[in-house]
């Protein structure tokens, strides 16, 4: 049984669980609502994805119990999105376009949604790894860190997903 406090200066000298959360939230929030968008090419089930890891994380927190929060999270939004998230995108979604005017069609944003249609194409390992490589600007080691794979098997990802990319972009894709 835990000893209970009964005196109270008044203030809050240490935070609660509930604001440690709190900041966990802020510190990480927007990255993974980016990180997830880039995984699943919409808006929209990227908050949701980031959400409902969120959600199950809040009902299990215990601040300190997790090592290495940044990777856990992004571990699990890329698991996440590999799930329901990833099959809804591709049945339904469009890629993520910062661009909301339909008047603008200069060749920079036209090959920018080129590029996010055939990273959707990708298989899910393939696309998180070059998304946590390339977007998110992780090295190989981190990847291999966040996915709990081996750094060998990040560097044969990435040359796959390149590879595979390259394919889809040159039109010399044999899937669809």
């Amino acid at each position: 049984m835990r000893p209970v406090q009964l005196e109270s200066s008044g203030t809050q000298d240490a935070p609660t669980h509930h604001d440690d959360f709190e900041d966990v939230f802020r510190a990480h929030h927007e990255r993974l609502v980016r990180l997830a968008g880039l995984l699943c090419g919409n808006a929209a089930m990227a908050e949701d994805a980031v959400a409902e890891v969120f959600a199950r994380l809040y009902r299990r927190w215990q601040p300190g119990a997790i090592e290495d929060v940044d990777a856990y999270l992004r571990r699990a939004v890329v698991n996440e999105i590999g799930g329901e998230f990833r099959r809804r995108a591709r049945r339904r979604g469009r890629p993520i376009s910062t661009v909301t005017t339909a008047t603008s069609t200069e060749d920079a944003v036209t090959e920018r949604d080129r590029v996010w249609e055939a990273m959707l194409r990708l298989p899910a390992r393939q696309r998180a790894v070059l998304v946590l490589r390339y977007f998110d600007d992780a090295s190989q080691a981190r990847v291999a860190e966040i996915l709990e794979m081996p750094t060998g098997t990040v560097k044969s990802t990435t040359a796959r997903g390149l590879d595979g990319l390259r394919r889809i972009l040159e039109g010399n894709d044999d899937g669809d």
